[in-house]
């Protein structure tokens, strides 16, 4: 397989940016952004472009939309570990 050709177990290929996404306590689910440790909604995503991928470290979360944009936001209230 040539560079770009492996798959994911959903057969998305290397490339995708959800290859990318890491894990941390901030989730997105839906367009929802939840906090894990406590199962609190902290917020909700306006209608834009589709999440692609996600990233998430102590209070803050970014968002990769499908038309390449980026979001990243930042809860001051939340405590860090």
């Amino acid at each position: 397989m040539g560079h770009g050709d492996e798959r994911t177990a959903d057969g998305d290929t290397a490339d995708h940016p959800a290859m990318y996404a890491r894990k941390g306590h901030l989730a997105l689910e839906g367009r929802w952004i939840v906090d894990k440790t406590t199962n609190d909604v902290l917020s909700l995503l306006p209608n834009m472009s589709p999440a692609k991928a996600r990233a998430s470290h102590g209070n803050k979360i970014a968002i990769g939309l499908a038309n390449g944009s980026i979001v990243i936001l930042h809860f001051p209230q939340l405590l860090t570990c």
